[in-house]
């Protein structure tokens, strides 16, 4: 598979326990998920997997280059290694652990700094955001099991918003998430930016620990 080679930003994989059965023409090569290969005419070669979406231990995960939105490139099968056995919260519970079954390359990125365009949901964190009014925005993996794929994303400021549960619920408006923070604003960083914020001495930081990972979601009224 010559894709595996490919220098890219991230991969989608699929994750599942791994027993070897064959089902007809079809590999079963997780828990849940099968694999199968096509040649058709050209010659052209498909590679196609397919995962039961009601089988709880299949589930479908991010990757990010070298583990950093900052900006790195990695090939799809060093991804792939690098993420099987990871934590993840997948099921909506901290310590599950990841087993890599198929990896598939996912989008594009900055070829000069090697940083992702358009967003990214990494095990439930909204680690970038998607570009305002860009056409579309891309492939989702929500906590509820149901595949979705995005279209055009507003960021209207009211709705970007913390709540600070220890000071009566007051809340306040942030600026960007894993960027560089603008002036006297407010910008969320999260674990999969790199190993540190790169900020200066002028910005003010404080370091939070979740519960669970900073999600998109719907502003509750």
């Amino acid at each position: 598979m010559r894709k595996l080679n490919r220098l890219t930003w991230s991969c989608l994989l699929v994750v599942a326990l791994t027993p070897q059965i064959v089902l007809s023409q079809w590999t079963t090569v997780g828990d849940g998920v099968d694999y199968r290969e096509w040649t058709i005419s050209g010659p052209n070669n498909l590679f196609v997997s397919r995962l039961v979406r009601s089988n709880t231990n299949a589930f479908i995960e991010s990757t990010i280059g070298q583990g950093r939105l900052s900006g790195g490139t990695e090939t799809v099968r060093s991804q792939a290694s690098r993420y099987n056995d990871a934590i993840g919260y997948w099921g909506q519970t901290w310590g599950s652990r990841n087993g890599v079954v198929v990896a598939i390359n996912g989008s594009y990125y900055n070829t000069s700094t090697g940083v992702p365009h358009g967003g990214v949901i990494h095990s439930g964190w909204y680690a970038k955001r998607y570009d305002n009014v860009s056409g579309m925005s891309g492939f989702l993996w929500q906590l509820d099991r149901d595949a979705y794929i995005g279209e055009c994303v507003t960021h209207y400021a009211s709705k970007q918003l913390i709540t600070y549960v220890t000071d009566g619920g007051a809340t306040q408006q942030f600026a960007g998430i894993n960027e560089e923070p603008a002036d006297n604003q407010l910008t969320i960083f999260t674990p999969q930016y790199d190993e540190d914020t790169g900020t200066d001495s002028t910005v003010s930081e404080v370091l939070v620990e979740l519960s669970r990972p900073a999600l998109l979601m719907p502003r509750r009224i």
